[in-house]
């Protein structure tokens, strides 16, 4: 599986403990939290460091994807709402995001429901991109539905 940067994917990583696993991050939080784990096989992606994120990006990073496969993708976003799609911020993340969606078989959104129609610069990820969307229980009820129309299975966290 693709862990991505963010803390809200690195809150995952608990869950996976003692599990067998692969596990292919550009995160270097993600990477600290799971390397300790004798029954998971890390994969880190290279590239140019970026202290503000503490994950590594840049084509490096984007070529390695581009080996790679995974059964799913763990990505946070900015911000979020059915017609748009999932958004970003990082602008110079937009390939990375390309990369790991191209890569992986099932998607999976986790998105804090503070950030149903907030803004940002860029879109990730089209709704139909997406096969999972994890919010929190405060997404309204038109939202889960318009979502839903998009087919996109929605968890409550």
């Amino acid at each position: 599986m693709i862990l991505l940067g963010g803390t809200t994917v690195a809150g995952l990583c608990k869950y996976f403990r003692r599990k067998r696993l692969t596990v292919i991050t550009n995160s270097i939080l993600v990477f600290d939290r799971m390397k300790d784990n004798p029954t998971t096989k890390m994969v880190l992606l290279g590239g140019e460091y970026c202290q503000e994120e503490n994950e590594l990006k840049g084509s490096l990073t984007n070529n390695m994807l581009l080996q790679l496969g995974a059964d799913y993708l763990f990505s946070g976003a900015s911000a979020f709402d059915e017609r748009r799609g999932f958004l970003t911020n990082e602008i110079d993340s937009i390939e990375l995001y390309n990369s790991c969606f191209q890569a992986a078989k099932n998607v999976v959104m986790m998105v804090d429901s503070s950030k149903y129609n907030a803004n940002a610069i860029a879109v990730t990820a089209s709704c139909g991109k997406v096969n999972y969307l994890v919010s929190g229980r405060e997404l309204c009820p038109d939202a889960v539905k318009a979502f839903q129309e998009n087919g996109i299975q929605v968890l409550s966290a």
